[in-house]
């Protein structure tokens, strides 16, 4: 295996930890054990990159997470493979905001959306993503809707391209949710409609379970208690084949609401 072969095996990792893939950290482990011959500027801050996401995902790890990539930030402050660099940031950023730090979240995604730029790879889906972050930060924050809004409006237009139909539902979900705290239903219900449509398309059933889940919980709320239980039961039935014991407890939850309201 050369350089780039081992970039292509780095992305497929990243992309399976972002999915929670059971097997991607211990693909990882092989890479940097197995590479380590190979290990440049860019592979260090790409494999590092994923490090410190399967910190985050598989250990909840968030403060080890935080720290390798800060330690990464600071060793390659001034690296030209800069669209990792931005990664660093955006994964720094996320994890202030989920600590509530929100101005050192700002600081950090301001960053990161100063080092990506057309050209970049994945320069689309780093954009969409780091943008996809600064509208979570400003719903954790309680800011209003109009910022996350525009945000996300912006990130799903960056991802017009059917290669990033999974990431552009993840958008829609997310619009979704602020839809939805701000109580206008009908809006959010469409987005969480388009969202899953686009998961069925790629067969995603985690995504699927939880697109359909919300979706019910509108349903709920419009008091059309009959669609509710059919997506709330869909739901479930892909939880129970595919899903966490927690998202499992959400299903159970939402439909004891739905029939406590019928």
């Amino acid at each position: 295996m050369n350089k780039e072969q081992l970039l292509k095996q780095l992305r497929t990792n990243h992309e399976l930890i972002g999915r929670n893939n059971e097997h991607a950290y211990d693909h990882l482990l092989m890479l940097k054990s197995d590479y380590a011959h190979l290990v440049d500027e860019e592979v260090e801050l790409f494999m590092e990159l994923n490090t410190s996401l399967a910190m985050k995902y598989f250990r909840a790890d968030y403060a080890g997470a935080l720290n390798n990539s800060l330690a990464l930030i600071s060793r390659y402050g001034q690296t030209t493979y800069r669209y990792l660099l931005a990664q660093h940031l955006r994964l720094a950023g996320h994890v202030y905001a989920e600590q509530a730090e929100y101005e050192l979240a700002e600081e950090y995604l301001f960053k990161a959306l100063e080092n990506v730029h057309v050209g970049d790879p994945d320069y689309e889906s780093i954009r969409a993503l780091i943008l996809y972050t600064l509208a979570m930060m400003h719903e954790f924050r309680c800011d209003g809707p109009e910022k996350p809004i525009a945000y996300l409006t912006e990130a799903i237009a960056l991802l017009s391209d059917e290669m990033h139909g999974a990431r552009r539902a993840t958008c829609m979900m997310g619009l979704g949710n602020i839809y939805n705290e701000a109580e206008q239903i009908e809006q959010a219900l469409k987005h969480y409609l388009d969202a899953a449509e686009m998961y069925e398309q790629r067969y995603l059933l985690a995504d699927m379970a939880a697109a359909y889940s919300n979706i019910g919980n509108c349903y709920i709320k419009l008091v059309e208690f009959d669609r509710a239980e059919k997506y709330l039961n869909k739901s479930l039935e892909l939880r129970l084949k595919a899903g966490s014991p927690s998202a499992i407890s959400i299903s159970y939850y939402t439909l004891g609401v739905m029939y406590k309201e019928r």
